[in-house]
C-alpha cells in the first residue's frame, strides 16, 4: 500500500488478493469462535482443520499473487522473505481430512447436529430437503441388508445386475424375509424418487423449439421494421 497508494484501487487484482486475505483470516477467527463456543469437541476437529488448512493455503495463494504482480519489484524482493521466510509451508488439507468430513456429514453424528443446528430440515417427504433427509436415514439402517444381497451376488444365490431384481431373488430364495425385502424395495423407491429427473416427451420439445423459433422470427421482423 506504501508503495502504490492511490494506484492501489486501480490495480484491482492485487486490491482483490488483499480482500481475500482478510476473508480467510475472518473465516478462520470465526470457525475458531464457533468451535470454542460449541465446547470444543474432540470429533468436530476435522471440520476446523479442514477450514483452517484451506484458508491457510489461500492465503499464501494470495499473498503470492501481490508479490509476483507488485509494480515496484524492488520492494517485492524485499518483502518476500519477510512474508515467506521459511518458504511457502501451506497445504490444501489432505484427503483423509476430506474423509473424515465425508463420515460427519453422511451419518447422523453430534458433529452433524452441532453443523446443522441452524438448519430448517423438513420432515416432510414432499420437500426436497425432506426426501433427502428421509432417504439418508433408510440407507444408513439398511446398510446390512444390502450387504447381504451383494454378498449373496457375488455367491451365485442371486444373478440380476439390477437393484430391484435382486431384492425380488432375495426375497425367493430366503436370502431376505418378507419384511426386509419390504424395506429395500422402499429404500429403491425413495433413490429413485431422489434421482429423477424432469422428463419431456420428444412431442413437447419439439412444440417448445417451434415456439422458440416462431418468437425469433417475429423479433427479426421486429427489428427489420424498426431499422
Amino acid at each position: 500500500m506504501a508503495t502504490l497508494g492511490g494506484q492501489l484501487k486501480f490495480r484491482e487484482s492485487i486490491s482483490a488478493r488483499l480482500g481475500d486475505v482478510l476473508s480467510m483470516m475472518y473465516i478462520v477467527s470465526a470457525s475458531l469462535k464457533r468451535y470454542q463456543e460449541d465446547g470444543a469437541h474432540v470429533e468436530d476437529l476435522p471440520l476446523l482443520q479442514w477450514v483452517c488448512e484451506d484458508s491457510f493455503a489461500n492465503i499464501e495463494d494470495a499473498l503470492d499473487g501481490v508479490l509476483r504482480n507488485l509494480p515496484a519489484r524492488p520492494v517485492a524482493w524485499l518483502i518476500r522473505p519477510l512474508v515467506f521466510p521459511l518458504g511457502r509451508r501451506a497445504r490444501p488439507p489432505r484427503d483423509s481430512v476430506n474423509g473424515n468430513i465425508a463420515e460427519i456429514l453422511q451419518t447422523f453424528n453430534a458433529s452433524r447436529e452441532r453443523l446443522t443446528a441452524t438448519c430448517y430440515v423438513p420432515a416432510e417427504r414432499e420437500q426436497a430437503l425432506g426426501l433427502l433427509d428421509i432417504t439418508m436415514r433408510k440407507v444408513l439402517e439398511s446398510q446390512d441388508l444390502e450387504k447381504r444381497v451383494l454378498q449373496a451376488y457375488k455367491d451365485g444365490r442371486i444373478t440380476s445386475d439390477h437393484p430391484a431384481e435382486r431384492i425380488e431373488q432375495g426375497a425367493a430364495t430366503g436370502v431376505l424375509n418378507a419384511t426386509e425385502a419390504n424395506e429395500l424395495r422402499e429404500l429403491y423407491s425413495l433413490l429413485l424418487e431422489v434421482i429423477s429427473v424432469d422428463d419431456f416427451e420428444s412431442a413437447e420439445l419439439k412444440m417448445v423449439k417451434a415456439t422458440n423459433r416462431k418468437k425469433a422470427r417475429g423479433s427479426n421482423a421486429v427489428s427489420t421494421q424498426a431499422a
